[in-house]
């Protein structure tokens, strides 16, 4: 049986994300000063004045935000569905000085107490064998990723242990152009379709409406898939409290990695557990690595 017939066989009910459900009210991105304005923020003020104040706990795996409601016990759980980004998660932008003299785990270079020793250490970051330059109709992309990465995630998705799904700004070129560089099936992967990439309508609420819906979704299933959501710039509390607002059936875990070096070691073992035992998180973790850098705007394509 072929990864494609595998994942299909394991893909027990029909979901349909082309029409996504829009976020209602205003929703403030902290990377952008974009907002958007739906005629519904009544709704939307009125849900976040009744969130739960999160709990901040530090476990053995890592700085999270874990809610403090765990998720129904008891009840079988589908394969979980995985949403990332690409740039600032898989594509990763490494300072300039630090590429330039080798990369991760080339650090010797730096001044005692250089925090980016740490950051870039092979201990903290993968290494980012992969490097090339795209060409896209909008100009041209440096490309730096971790091969490990990619070929885990792609033979987990052809195994049928995970649903992967594209939910990136690169939305138009994920098959033409990411998946061939990753080396990714897109008869496995999927994209999500998000915003308009002519209008850009949705482009600041899209991700976090795609989400919402499949989570959404889920809380109408006898057998709900835990839902991974990876994304460096949208994955933060603001985003975290709405989807809690579901209150999820299935665990759903939010990783926001540092835009540096892409998803981490550490936050790379808490996505690998959460595949391979999501019953064992609690409804909602959000995990942001600990050394995030703000940007002005956006990153990458």
């Amino acid at each position: 049986m072929t990864g494609a017939s595998i994942a299909a066989a394991r893909s027990t009910r029909p979901y349909s994300a082309d029409t996504p459900l829009a976020v209602s009210g205003s929703v403030r991105h902290k990377q952008h000063d974009t907002v958007d304005n739906s005629p519904d923020s009544a709704t939307l003020r009125g849900m976040l004045a009744n969130v739960r104040t999160i709990a901040w706990k530090h476990a053995q795996i890592g700085p999270q935000i874990q809610r403090s409601q765990s998720a129904t016990k008891g009840e079988s759980m589908n394969r979980p569905v995985l949403y990332t980004d690409f740039d600032g998660v898989l594509n990763a932008f490494p300072d300039k000085d630090i590429q330039d003299n080798g990369g991760v785990g080339h650090t010797q270079w730096l001044d005692d107490g250089d925090p980016r020793a740490q950051l870039y250490s092979t201990e903290r970051a993968f290494v980012l064998t992969g490097d090339d330059i795209v060409r896209t109709p909008c100009g041209y992309y440096r490309i730096r990723w971790s091969r490990n990465i990619a070929q885990t995630l792609h033979r987990l998705a052809s195994e049928g242990d995970i649903e992967l799904n594209w939910l990136t700004t690169w939305q138009p070129y994920c098959s033409r152009i990411l998946d061939p560089l990753l080396g990714w099936d897109p008869h496995i992967e999927h994209t999500a379709i998000w915003y308009d990439p002519i209008s850009y309508e949705r482009r600041y609420t899209g991700k976090l409406s795609t989400v919402f819906s499949r989570v959404r979704f889920e809380t109408t299933q006898a057998n709900p898939s835990p839902v991974i959501w990876l994304d460096d710039e949208e994955c933060y509390e603001t985003a975290a409290d709405r989807i809690q607002s579901l209150h999820p059936k299935a665990p759903v875990l939010m990783i926001r990695p540092d835009a540096r070096i892409g998803i981490s070691r550490r936050q790379w073992r808490i996505i690998k557990k959460f595949i391979q035992d999501p019953e064992t998180f609690p409804e909602l973790t959000l995990d942001e690595e600990p050394t995030i850098r703000e940007y002005p705007g956006h990153l990458g394509f």
